[in-house]
């Protein structure tokens, strides 16, 4: 059963539209339009209404019914053509050499030039100043109109017609205007059809304004990867080292069709198959190469006779290998798309500048790096990190997350807990060596150590710590800390680490901390720190909703959250009861000697899930500073308690520091069995909270835009 439409045939053979526009002009409804889709390429949209489901489009399409009727090994040749012809091409001249011939004949030749808005566009002609502007290499997405139409017009008028571009097109006008003997088809060996939508948009960042009137990719007068544009005012732009060019190159933004090309490989679509005969050099002896060489592939008979006449005008041509091709040029049909492509695209989306987007994709740089507890498993641990990430993408910053040194190879996987995982591009692979993690100097600028107890000796080895104290950044990169902590008053571990451990500290460009006794900390230690609110405070708090409304959680209309790692009583249980909630409860590190409560432990799963928890729930208690911080968020009455292990004044600094800021110390409690109904029905008044922690977020913030964006070094 044929399929109705291309659209139809095209998703049967899991095959992707090449824009090649044959169904566009092939259709007798005039139901088919190519539009661009999101990445800048063009789709065919059917209009259903006037589609009368002829199956025409589905019949032409190349991807869908692909003809290969020529030689697959074709005696393949280097063609060079005389200087005079050289001066004006990108390669060895091999396309002026067939438009010569075929204006001997009176024939026409159609091929790709720019329009007056600089797009690419076939044009069909005999006017020898219109082929001069086809000569030239156009990195850019040609755009095929009508132009079927018009080669049928000229074939009907008994016209000879050059078609020549990539495999794909001509494999189009083939299935479009079948046998012809007036027809003549040389296929590109191309290397993929970029995206239009980024073509004009790097036009429009370059141009400062003024109109471009031809954009050269290959001119003879400079280095490779040179680009020049002209300007209406006679005016030129010589770009070396092109990042358009570079992300073309790089694979960067051109189709899928492209990235499985059905036509690359022999059999080739043209009668006969021209470009570069890279790596020249490597068989050529003979000749000259300074100004170019070309190839060209013999398909059948007609490429034969074409391949005598030309060749017969060419001051040097060569029999070589079809094997040698393959090895330097696109023969095969698999080129996968770059890895980076899908970072590229995502940064666009976010508003980042085109030439940044191509050049941090293909060279996978980023303006900071961040390391800490980010793949820790631990919820509050976990969201701190997330809220720091979502916070420097929000002020238009590319983060790469960093993990301390393990023997571990890849790359680290996405935190256990997190549901909304970390692309993999922006994820540092395992580096296990201080010398190795010197390597991440190449790839940012600026190095993060974020919140929690990054700089506990007493939980974390020496390594990890001096790791979390950036010993493997490199100067002139910038150090900062953002909310960090010590976790207790004081340093941790022997008298030779803790000497460390300053040395690194008084590297820092910007220290900023948690709590106060961190500040104290670092004063006696000769170093100037600043408190700082915790990422999960200065995060937009629309990235937790969209943490929230992923969750599938199915929870109760009443009930109180009980998140508590290091107490258990069953009083809070009790006393919601009472109340007449239910009860949600989270044990953080659970213990063999735990008490059974009545109320079963709930596995949670997800950091989603756990926020919806705290999200819906009627109250929280817990004796965790995340699970606090997001019952403030959140607007939840709550009582934190302090347990045993919470005892110690700078211990419980993380406690106090945040509820004094907002004038909540009452809800501080060191046991669970202190806290009564009155204190859980207790109001807060969170719009003055709010206000206070508005006025906090402007301070700290300022703080990090200073530490991120201040150029200065120490």
């Amino acid at each position: 059963m044929s399929p109705e439409t291309m659209c139809d045939g095209l998703a049967l053979k899991k095959k992707t539209c090449t824009g090649c526009h044959a169904c566009y002009n092939v259709c007798p409804t005039n139901a088919i339009e190519m539009v661009l889709n999101d990445w800048g390429l063009f789709v065919p949209s059917i209009n259903t209404s006037t589609c009368v489901s002829c199956g025409k489009c589905a019949d032409v399409c190349p991807q869908i019914n692909p003809v290969f009727d020529n030689t697959p090994a074709p005696p393949c040749f280097a063609l060079k053509a005389d200087d005079a012809i050289l001066e004006e091409c990108s390669s060895g001249g091999v396309f002026p050499l067939l438009c010569d011939y075929v204006l001997s004949q009176g024939g026409y030749i159609c091929g790709p030039i720019y329009d007056s808005e600089m797009n690419v566009v076939f044009k069909i002609t005999n006017d020898r100043a219109v082929l001069k502007q086809m000569q030239n290499s156009k990195y850019v997405f040609s755009e095929m109109g009508n132009i079927y139409k018009e080669i049928k017009e000229k074939l009907d008028a008994n016209k000879l017609v050059l078609f020549t571009g990539c495999p794909c097109q001509v494999a189009g006008v083939k299935n479009f205007i079948g046998k012809n003997d007036k027809l003549i088809t040389a296929d590109l060996l191309c290397a993929g059809l970029p995206s239009k939508g980024i073509f004009q948009r790097y036009l429009k960042d370059i141009s400062d304004g003024k109109k471009i009137v031809d954009v050269q990719f290959r001119s003879k007068k400079y280095p490779y990867g040179t680009t020049i544009m002209k300007f209406d005012d006679g005016t030129e732009r010589v770009q070396k080292h092109d990042l358009y060019f570079l992300g073309f190159l790089s694979d960067l933004y051109k189709s899928d069709a492209c990235a499985e090309c059905t036509f690359a490989n022999t059999p080739r679509q043209g009668d006969l198959s021209i470009g570069d005969l890279w790596r020249a050099d490597l068989i050529l002896d003979d000749t000259d190469l300074s100004r170019g060489m070309s190839c060209v592939l013999v398909n059948n008979n007609v490429g034969k006779t074409l391949f005598d006449i030309i060749s017969k005008q060419a001051p040097y041509s060569k029999r070589i290998s079809l094997k040698f091709l393959r090895r330097y040029n696109r023969l095969h049909n698999v080129r996968p798309a770059n890895m980076a492509r899908a970072r590229f695209f995502s940064m666009l989306d976010r508003g980042q500048p085109l030439l940044k987007s191509i050049s941090y994709s293909v060279k996978w740089k980023y303006d900071v790096g961040i390391t800490g507890y980010w793949r820790v498993r631990n919820f509050g641990g976990v969201l701190t990190y997330y809220a720091l990430y979502k916070l420097v993408l929000d002020l238009d910053l590319e983060p790469l997350m960093i993990e301390a040194r393990y023997n571990s190879k890849g790359l680290p996987s996405s935190p256990a807990l997190l549901g909304a995982k970390y692309p993999g591009y922006y994820l540092a692979r395992y580096r296990n060596t201080v010398d190795e993690q010197y390597e991440l100097n190449e790839h940012a600028s600026k190095f993060i150590v974020g919140s929690d107890q990054v700089w506990n000796r007493d939980l974390l080895s020496q390594s990890t710590v001096e790791c979390y104290m950036l010993d493997f950044v490199d100067y002139p990169m910038k150090r900062i800390s953002i909310a960090s902590s010590f976790g207790t008053g004081t340093l941790k571990g022997t008298e030779e680490e803790q000497k460390k451990q300053i040395e690194l500290l008084k590297k820092f460009d910007h220290v900023s901390v948690r709590e106060n006794s961190g500040v104290r900390l670092c004063d006696k230690l000769g170093i100037k720190a600043t408190r700082v609110l915790d990422p999960v405070l200065l995060c937009n708090e629309k990235h937790y909703m969209d943490l929230i409304n992923s969750s599938e959680a199915v929870l109760p209309t009443n009930y109180a959250f009980y998140y508590l790692g290091n107490v258990s009583s069953p009083n809070i249980e009790t006393l919601a009861q009472k109340l007449g909630y239910g009860v949600i409860k989270i044990r953080r590190r659970p213990k063999k000697d735990d008490i059974i409560p009545e109320t079963p432990i709930t596995d949670i799963g997800t950091v989603e899930n756990w926020l919806k928890c705290i999200y819906n729930s009627s109250f929280v208690v817990s004796d965790s500073y995340h699970a606090t911080v997001f019952a403030i968020l959140f607007r939840k009455p709550f009582v934190l308690v302090r347990g045993k292990i919470r005892s110690d004044d700078n211990e419980a600094d993380r406690f106090t520091t945040l509820l004094n800021m907002f004038g909540l110390r009452d809800r501080l409690f060191k046991s669970a069995d202190e806290i009564r109904i009155e204190d859980l029905m207790k109001p807060i008044d969170y719009d003055k909270v709010h206000s206070i922690l508005e006025k906090e977020r402007e301070i700290s913030m300022e703080w990090v835009r200073k530490a991120l964006f201040d150029n200065e070094k120490k």
